[in-house]
This record gives structure tokens, sequence and C-alpha cells, in this order.
């Protein structure tokens, strides 16, 4: 299920937010930080893409969760779809 959605959140990446020479994996960053390849998402952006994953995994993001790199967010959603299972 994590390459699944590993998956879905880098298309969507690539097709909705104006990133430029930047090649995204699960180590990728999502916010600015110093001397490391990331992909600098405005918080307009971050909500954006919260929109997307609420509506595309069927999950209810809580936002005070720290995330910090794309696989943070992949491990996120893996958890909240397996509670929801329960």
């Amino acid at each position: 299920m994590n390459k699944m959605i590993l998956d879905k959140l880098i298309k969507y990446l690539r097709e909705q937010i104006d990133i430029e020479n930047i090649s995204i994996s699960g180590q990728t960053n999502l916010f600015y930080e110093k001397e490391t390849e990331s992909l600098q998402l405005s918080s307009i952006d971050f909500v954006k893409m919260i929109l997307y994953i609420e509506k595309e995994f069927g999950i209810e993001y809580e936002f005070d969760t720290k995330v910090k790199t794309v696989n943070d967010l992949v491990d996120y959603v893996n958890i909240k779809k397996c509670n929801n299972e329960w």
C-alpha cells in the first residue's frame, strides 16, 4: 500500500505544484530546508495537498501532525487508513 500512496502523492505534486528541476522521492523535504533538495511548498500548496489527500484516501488530516518529507505523509496516510478500517 505504501508504494501506491507514494506514487499518487508524487503524481499529484508533479501535476499540481509548480516545481522545476526537482526530483521527487520519498525522502524529498516538503518545506524549505537549507542545503537539501526540497519542494519549498507554500502554506497554500500544503493545504491544497492535504485536501487532495483527504479526498483521495478518505482520511481526515490532523493539522497538529508534524510531517517533513513525502515519506512522512505516506506513513501518516497509511496509519490513518489502517485505523479507519478497524
